[in-house]
C-alpha cells in the first residue's frame, strides 16, 4: 500500500511538474511576442523620426 501512496505521489508531481513547464513556456512565448512588438514599434518610430528631418 505504502508502495502505491508514493507511485501516486510520483505522479502527481510528475503532472504538476508538466503543467508548470507549460504555464513557463506560454509565459516565455508572450514575453518574446511582447518584445517582438516594442522592438517593431522603437523601428517604426525611429524610421518617422528620419524621415521628420
Amino acid at each position: 500500500m505504502a508502495a502505491d501512496d508514493t507511485r501516486e505521489l510520483c505522479l502527481r508531481r510528475e503532472r504538476a511538474n508538466a503543467e508548470t513547464d507549460r504555464a513557463s513556456a506560454e509565459s516565455d512565448r508572450i514575453y518574446r511576442a511582447n518584445m517582438a512588438k516594442r522592438d517593431r514599434e522603437a523601428a517604426a518610430e525611429r524610421a518617422r523620426y528620419k524621415r521628420r528631418k
